[in-house]
């Protein structure tokens, strides 16, 4: 590591730069090249996570590194850690990941990317669905059942046979004479 004019301290040459990334894409495409670069298994990489008191799964690692989707914090920091950066290569990639998710959107109700009590599993957050919204399909997918099963009931109906239905006008006339 060399000293800039600034006061920041740069990764080694060869490392992948953080600060060149733009998009979340660009951000995980840069975390792929850092394991690449530390010439690392993810089975190697969730031994190393474990050395330093992290909790990284291979799998989890696995997966986070398949999207393109921006990955939590606390990933980040256990995952360049795992990769053999020591603590400002670290923090540079956590500013790099906060300076991109400042120009995403957040969504509400959404967990906390720093909070410490979320374990890392590289799972997205389940969104927040209205109940409505959850219930209204399955009452459609009932009503097409039931309309379904009526018009086959119906189709499948001797037709040759009216005299096997009731007449409407007197189903009326035996329903007023009921007490």
């Amino acid at each position: 590591m060399t000293e800039q004019g600034d006061g920041f301290a740069e990764l080694p040459e060869d490392a992948p730069q953080p600060a060149q990334s733009r998009t979340p894409t660009e951000f995980t495409a840069s975390l792929r090249s850092l394991r690449i670069w530390s010439g690392l298994t993810y089975r190697q990489l969730e031994d190393k996570a474990t050395a330093n008191a992290d909790t990284l799964p291979a799998s989890t690692i696995a997966s986070t590194l398949g999207r393109v989707t921006l990955p939590r914090e606390g990933f980040v920091d256990a995952y360049t850690r795992a990769c053999g950066l020591g603590a400002e290569e670290v923090r540079q990639w956590r500013e790099a990941r906060r300076r991109i998710a400042g120009n995403e959107p957040v969504s509400n109700g959404a967990a906390r990317d720093d909070d410490p009590d979320t374990p890392i599993t590289g799972a997205p957050a389940p969104a927040s669905v209205p109940r409505w919204r959850r219930v209204a399909p399955l009452l459609g997918a009932a009503a097409i059942g039931a309309a379904g099963t009526l018009g086959v009931r119906i189709a499948m109906h001797d037709a040759s046979t009216p005299a096997a239905l009731p007449d409407p006008m007197q189903l009326g006339r035996q329903a007023r004479r009921c007490p």
